[in-house]
């Protein structure tokens, strides 16, 4: 009984050890997944934003000249490595990640008549902004 001691608290010290290194891996990764997401979101709120300005102007310009216009943006193809869709919906532009719809962000569009043909996804690296005296398409 004298020497078995020692192995049991060496046992427990290496045992504890894992707890901690395993708590620590926890946490980091609970802690990167929400910048992730967070950072996501924030990312497709500024390609949104771009696309709703060019959407804007481009409405604004046709609608002065009289004139049909067509328009291509180039958005990103992968944020935070994410395809995204883009679409509209009623008076708001949706931008979603594929891999999880939860993560998104949506844009007013002012009231104009901008529609989309169907939903868009990034992996073009571009959207077509349609427009005529009277309405707008993203294709």
């Amino acid at each position: 009984m004298r020497g078995e001691y020692l192995t049991i608290e060496y046992v427990l010290f290496f045992a504890f050890g894992v707890t901690i290194t395993v708590a620590v891996f926890m946490t980091f990764s609970s802690i990167s997944d929400t910048i992730h997401d967070a950072s996501l979101v924030e990312q497709l709120k500024r390609t949104g934003e771009a696309i709703r300005g060019a959407a804007v102007n481009v409405a604004e310009t046709a609608k002065a000249t009289g004139s049909n216009i067509t328009y291509n943006v180039s958005i990103p193809q992968r944020l935070s490595a994410c395809t995204y869709a883009i679409f509209t919906s009623g008076r708001d532009l949706n931008l979603n990640c594929t891999d999880n719809y939860k993560l998104g962000a949506v844009l007013d569009l002012y009231g104009l008549p901008i529609q989309s043909k169907g939903v868009v996804y990034s992996s073009r690296g571009y959207i077509e902004i349609k427009a005529n005296s009277t309405n707008v398409i993203l294709s």
